[in-house]
Formats: C-alpha cells, sequence, structure tokens
C-alpha cells in the first residue's frame, strides 16, 4: 500500500494508523500536481485531495493515474464541484480549485464507471456553517 501526501505531518499520521492496525505501508511524500507513482496500482482512493490538482495539470496527471493502474482496477475519488446552489466554502484556499459537475467522469470514458453521484452536503470546518457540494466516482479500468 503506497500512501501520498505533500505533508510530512500526514504521511507520519498515516504510519501511525498502520502500525496500530498492523498493515504495511510505504509513503511517499508528493504534490499531486507533479506526482509520479513509482509502480502500478490496483487501487487508487482519493478524498480531500483532487481540488489541489490545477486545472491546467488535470488531464495530464489523470492520464498518468490511469495508466499507472492495473487492468481490473478501481479509482474511487471525491472532488469538490461547482454548483449553482452552493457559495464557494469560507475557508477554501487560493491553491483549491473546484470541478465542473461533470468534469471528474469525463476524464474516464474509457473506463467503466460503476457508480457515479453528486451530493451537497453542511460542513462547519472553518467555524462557520457552510455548504459543498461534491462529485464521486467509482470507476474500473477494463
Amino acid at each position: 500500500m503506497l500512501a501520498v501526501d505533500i505533508s510530512p505531518a500526514g504521511l507520519k499520521k498515516a504510519q501511525k494508523l498502520a502500525l496500530k492496525e498492523k498493515v504495511a505501508i510505504t509513503t511517499l511524500e508528493a504534490n499531486i500536481n507533479e506526482l509520479i507513482l513509482p509502480e502500478k496500482v490496483d487501487i487508487i482512493y482519493s478524498i480531500g485531495t483532487l481540488q489541489y490538482l490545477k486545472p491546467e495539470n488535470r488531464k495530464r496527471q489523470f492520464e498518468h493515474f490511469k495508466a499507472f493502474t492495473r487492468e481490473g482496477g478501481l479509482h474511487v475519488l471525491f472532488t469538490f464541484i461547482e454548483h449553482p446552489e452552493v457559495e464557494i466554502a469560507p475557508d477554501w484556499g487560493k491553491n483549491e480549485y473546484l470541478y465542473g459537475r461533470e468534469e471528474l467522469q469525463s476524464y474516464y470514458q474509457d473506463w467503466i464507471m460503476l457508480d457515479t453521484y453528486e451530493y451537497i452536503f453542511d460542513c462547519n470546518s472553518s467555524g462557520i456553517p457552510h455548504r459543498h457540494a461534491a462529485r464521486v466516482i467509482i470507476a474500473k479500468k477494463l
């Protein structure tokens, strides 16, 4: 299992959790905009990361992630999306980028879409009540 994070603190947390759960992991400190997977994987699971992938890097990075996924592999992905009923969150950062409502699944037209859904949820992460719109996909490589 490979755990990737831009933050050394995040990787340390992953290592502690893996040790507690008796799971072997390898960690890699990397920026998602420049991430090169060192080997093929079976599953990519991402939540709270894809909004940091700059729009101009998305096509290239998704092609890389797909190429480095074994046949029959899965991508389980969550990202924040634009939605006409949801304002930008008060704690949204300068280096965070929303996706179009149908954008994420557009990168997977050559894969089997096992599930995809959009939803709106309440959040209080900044101490100010607000809402987010999100997209989840579960896609399988042919």
